[in-house]
């Protein structure tokens, strides 16, 4: 046993530095990429890194949509959401503030907020998604993403001419196609980071004689949510705050509107083992995002607002564990 512990360790210490050395190449090579293309570093947070490190949740929910085990895709994804807003940019405003362009605050944010209204709705009605409502979740999807590319020229642009620089850096070929290759390698050691991290924390849990609904709660929401929060604290400690807002925002619009969409299309979800207290939290979280731009230092993320999110997440923790 003990030496079967110190094999978890390691699967775990391999899965941290994996994701560290992942972020790292994602982070920088999708800095470039958004050089290359003249696409704000918000942008290429929310379609590169959002949806990228989304890519554990995806699978996720699709197995279990395909293998007709619909119920655990909506809990996934609110739960995911939740962590991503609370923790992960509690965490990440704790280490350096994250400071609001005004596109943030009239277009990301309220998307995001009418991404998590739209669920609850969908799902108090009738208390299950249909096809026909993942098929326009689906097309909310596309729209966004058209609209979002669309807006990053503009803005990257914009910022472009204050500057006196040109919108798009000039780059061979040889070094657009590396920058491609490292992002997906970037992007495949952070969801080996995850599993890795998820497998190793989960077998010392269970030697220590922790359960297994709170080992889901707790670690395997922590696992598929790594990504997201490693790339963040690469992002903000490489001076890259936009990117990370973009990250969280980015992840949790594709959480929703793509993942649950995809897989409402695939298998009709019910909502057992997700209550009303979930979407509330869920709903509460992306609107303190809109709501931290005008408290404290207003249009910045701040260790206060930090400090906030991470007791709220507490709360919730707390609630989860007593429900078990």
């Amino acid at each position: 046993m003990i030496s079967n512990i110190w094999i978890a360790i390691l699967i775990l210490l391999i899965g941290i530095a994996a994701s560290v050395w992942g972020a790292n190449l994602l982070v920088d090579n999708a800095s470039i990429m958004a050089r290359k293309l003249g696409i704000s570093e918000f942008v290429i947070g929310i379609v590169i890194v959002g949806i990228g490190t989304s890519f554990p949740e995806l699978s996720v929910s699709f197995y279990s949509s395909i293998m007709g085990m619909p119920d655990m895709s909506v809990g996934n994804i609110v739960g995911s959401d939740i962590f991503n807003t609370l923790l992960i940019l509690g965490v990440t405003s704790m280490i350096a503030p994250i400071f609001y362009e005004k596109e943030n605050v009239r277009r990301d944010i309220p998307v995001a907020i009418a991404s998590a209204v739209i669920l609850t709705v969908m799902a108090l009605i009738h208390n299950d998604f249909s096809r026909l409502e993942g098929i326009i979740l689906l097309v909310l999807f596309g729209v966004y993403i058209f609209w979002i590319l669309r807006e990053g020229h503009k803005d990257a642009a914009l910022k472009a001419a204050k500057e006196g620089k040109p919108a798009k850096e000039k780059m061979s070929a040889g070094k657009t196609a590396a920058a491609i290759l490292l992002i997906l390698l970037g992007l495949a050691l952070l969801v080996f980071g995850g599993k890795c991290f998820v497998d190793g924390a989960s077998f010392i849990a269970r030697a220590c004689g922790v359960t297994d609904a709170f080992i889901a709660i707790t670690i395997v929401a922590a696992g598929t949510s790594l990504p997201e929060l490693t790339s963040n604290i690469v992002s903000i400690t490489k001076n890259k705050g936009q990117m990370a807002l973009g990250n969280i925002i980015g992840s949790n619009i594709f959480n929703i509107l793509l993942i649950v969409g995809g897989s409402a299309t695939i298998h009709p979800l019910t909502m057992s083992n997700v209550t009303w207290v979930d979407f509330a939290v869920l709903i509460l979280s992306q609107a303190m995002m809109f709501v931290a731009a005008f408290t404290f230092r207003k249009h910045r993320l701040d260790k206060q607002d930090g400090i906030l999110y991470l007791l709220c997440y507490g709360g919730y923790l707390a609630w989860l564990i007593s429900q078990i």
